[in-house]
């Protein structure tokens, strides 16, 4: 496991923002098409670029705010928890009742 976790959740978050920017914009477009084709007839270029740029950050925030749970540099495993565990007792920690598979392949 890397020592330093930071390098790649700041990485994800680069890639994130990037994407999400790409994303709100693509989806302005697909969206609102015709409101952009209006605007640009109407010699009003200043309006569909202020929107996309406002869409492009709000996809970036959600694709931000999206990271999993297993990037973030707190993260920590739930085997670093347990510490070590014999063969058996790693079986029973997930264990619950319904899993009458394992009794019939263990007796």
């Amino acid at each position: 496991m890397k020592a330093n976790k930071w390098s790649d959740f700041l990485f994800a978050l680069a890639v994130r923002f990037v994407c999400g920017f790409v994303l709100g914009c693509f989806a302005y477009a697909i969206f609102f098409f015709k409101g952009i084709l209006r605007s640009f007839s109407h010699n009003n270029t200043h309006a569909p670029f202020i929107l996309m740029l406002i869409c492009g950050a709000v996809g970036s925030i959600v694709a931000m705010c999206q990271i999993p749970h297993w990037q973030r540099p707190w993260y920590k495993r739930q085997t670093d928890e347990l510490g070590e565990l014999t063969p058996d007792e790693a079986l029973n920690v997930y264990r619950t009742s319904s899993d009458d598979r394992i009794d019939r392949f263990t007796e």
